[in-house]
């Protein structure tokens, strides 16, 4: 209630990170493990991975689980955030359960910041916000990370593409493609097409809602699109390099 009393939206932040970590205290407090899918392939993938990086080496190749298998070809294996959880920290079975719950703290965070931008009042916003992270979706698939991760960053895709429709400028349209490539290389692969077809579907949208009205926001508009579009682009480079070098290895097979 305290918090509550504060205006600033950091306060509305800690907010959702109480209800968060109250709900799923069983996991915050090591009372309860994750499993299935979580433990038996996330896990020994994201290790070896962050234990590759730490040893100087790019996770190309996995020798350790199925006889050996192209670690590279799982999209996961290049997501930034689980090689900043790993590099920080040996990634193990806390590491599991904090970028867990970290996801769910971003859906939320996203989706609080969305409904604000729609013009929500502020309790509506808090309450949309902790049902979206503590949804069926999150709790029922948590094996799921990959899911996890295109649904905690999708909000966020939306809140930016919105924002820049608004004030076109090189931080939102950064952001946009920083974004799109955290759901290109964490999230499950159906998960970042779909998000692709919506986007696109929002950006033609928002194209012919700004054409006519003024021509100057409409053209840093799409100055500012393009712009995000090259981000993301650039930093999806490395796996357009991972498909190369599968080919390769394949064909030398």
């Amino acid at each position: 209630m305290l918090l509550y009393t504060k205006k600033h939206p950091k306060y509305d932040f800690l907010i959702l990170l109480a209800i968060l970590l109250v709900s799923l205290w069983q996991l915050v407090l090591f009372k309860a493990t994750m499993k299935w899918d979580l433990m038996d392939l996330y896990l020994p993938w994201k290790h070896f991975v962050t234990e590759a990086l730490k040893n100087g080496t790019l996770p190309l190749w996995n020798p350790f689980m199925n006889g050996g298998f192209s670690q590279m070809g799982d999209p996961g294996t290049w997501y930034p955030v689980s090689w900043a959880i790993g590099m920080l920290h040996t990634y193990n079975v806390t590491s599991v359960h904090f970028e867990y719950l970290l996801h769910l703290y971003l859906a939320g965070v996203g989706f609080y910041l969305f409904a604000k931008q729609m013009g929500f009042s502020r309790g509506t916003a808090l309450i949309t916000g902790t049902s979206y992270m503590l949804s069926g979706f999150f709790i029922g698939n948590a094996q799921h990370l990959g899911w996890l991760v295109g649904a905690a960053w999708f909000p966020f895709a939306v809140y930016y593409i919105t924002q820049l429709s608004k004030i076109p400028n090189f931080a939102t349209a950064i952001k946009l493609g920083i974004v799109m490539f955290f759901i290109l290389s964490g999230a499950y692969p159906g998960m970042f097409i779909a998000s692709a077809y919506i986007m696109l579907a929002y950006f033609l949208i928002l194209t012919f809602q700004l054409y006519k009205p003024d021509k100057k926001l409409f053209f840093n508009w799409l100055k500012y699109s393009s712009v995000a579009a090259i981000v993301f682009f650039i930093t999806s480079l490395v796996r357009s390099e991972e498909r190369r070098v599968g080919k390769e290895c394949r064909s030398r097979w």
